[in-house]
Order: C-alpha cells, then sequence, then structure tokens
C-alpha cells in the first residue's frame, strides 16, 4: 500500500511506530502494507483509524484510499482537506 508508507513517510513515523500505536504485530502490518496479505474492509477501517491519529485527516478518508488502491491495484493522489488550495 503506497498510500500508507507515504502517510508514514510525510508525517516521519515508522512501520514499528505505527504496529505499536494500532497494538498489532509489525510483522503483520508490514504484510499488509507489502501487499503479501489482503485487507480485510475492517482491517482497513482500523489502519484508517489509526492514520487519522497520525495526520488529524479523517479515517474515512484514509479508508476510502487504502480501499481503492487495493481494489484497483494503483496508488492514489493524495489530496489535503482542508489546505490553502480549497
Amino acid at each position: 500500500m503506497i498510500y500508507v508508507r507515504r502517510i508514514l513517510n510525510d508525517n516521519f513515523v515508522t512501520q514499528v511506530d505505527l504496529a505499536k500505536h494500532l497494538g498489532i504485530d509489525r510483522s503483520h502490518l508490514n504484510k499488509l502494507i507489502n501487499g503479501k496479505q489482503t485487507p480485510t474492509m475492517k482491517t482497513i477501517r482500523f489502519l484508517g483509524q489509526g492514520l487519522e491519529r497520525i495526520d488529524g485527516q479523517p479515517w474515512q478518508l484514509h479508508a476510502k484510499h487504502i480501499r481503492d488502491e487495493v481494489q484497483g491495484g494503483r496508488p492514489v493522489t493524495l489530496r489535503i482537506v482542508g489546505g490553502k488550495d480549497e
């Protein structure tokens, strides 16, 4: 999941930090991010909620981007809500 990687990189957070924050094993998170395991909708929501805590964007926005990427097999373009360009 390129989207999750991008959020982590933009906010200087490691996979280890996110895994600890979510209370899951780092290796499980790594499998999800690297596409070795397909996330369920419940897992996508869970990841979205974790990313919301990192960057303050709504978890629904994160979940939508993750779902679109997983289903479409392609990365998505980030759109910052509430930024200067709006």
